[in-house]
């Protein structure tokens, strides 16, 4: 897959998932900005390791902000040929104990986020002779189907609706939108460690996802080869898979 040049902006760079596809990316060749919300000095330390431009802060849940973003991309990559979401919350609590402020701060951030985010990047999207891409993250059905996490579930599966309405109204425009829907993903360290003591199983029978595994999704639905498709949640789990 040919990334060379692509202008990518990636939102939420500096979590597990987010620093696997700045380096997956750049090595590609793609022409990568991206934004942090927490960790300022990791987010400008591996800006500085991948030769990337000045990361840029930005709260997702915040309309205002996702168009500063969306301005700040073009002013620095000149066009964005990509948009990819990797931020994201996850808060474990019982409904009946959970606050109004904890359910509304997660569907601030895994829902309205990333809706923010594409209306502000549509314009510079669908200017693309050859279309734009966005791709989104879900979460698997186990993930969706655990106790004591309703309001993220719920965030997470209007993701997915999310993505299905989008593919429909984007279509014309030449943009694509779909979303990844990884398992228990860990760090880049830690799955390296991990994947030592699972050296004997098949990739797909694991009990975690390595997140430059999941980069390789993304950067094929960011790329060329991935034309035809659009309005899909890919998930990146097995349920006969192995458990651990």
């Amino acid at each position: 897959m040919s990334l060379k040049g692509k202008r990518v902006f990636v939102a939420g760079g500096t979590g597990k998932i987010g620093e696997a596809l700045l380096r997956a990316l750049s090595r590609k060749g793609a022409r990568v900005y991206f934004s942090y919300c927490t960790g300022k000095e990791r987010a400008e330390a591996l800006a500085r390791d991948l030769a990337l431009p000045k990361p840029l802060f930005l709260d997702v849940g915040d309309s205002k902000a996702a168009e500063e973003a969306r301005d700040a991309t073009l002013e620095t990559l000149q066009g964005v040929d990509a948009l990819v979401n990797a931020t994201g919350v996850w808060v474990r609590a019982p409904l009946e104990r959970a606050t109004a402020e904890e359910m509304e701060h997660v569907f601030r951030v895994n829902l309205l986020g990333p809706l923010y985010l594409v209306k502000a990047f549509l314009p510079a999207l669908r200017a693309n002779q050859d279309g734009g891409s966005v791709v989104l993250f879900g979460s698997s059905g186990r993930e969706l189907e655990a106790p004591s996490q309703s309001f993220y579930a719920a965030s997470k599966a209007g993701v997915t609706g999310m993505v299905r309405a989008l593919a429909f109204e984007l279509a014309p425009m030449g943009v694509r939108i779909n979303a990844v829907a990884p398992r228990y993903t860990l760090s880049i360290k830690k799955a390296e460690e991990k994947r030592l003591k699972e050296s004997t199983l098949p990739l797909i029978a694991r009990s975690f996802s390595h997140p430059m595994d999941v980069a390789e999704v993304v950067k094929f639905l960011i790329s060329e080869e991935s034309g035809i498709v659009s309005g899909q949640t890919i998930e990146l789990e097995v349920s006969f898979g192995y458990s651990g």
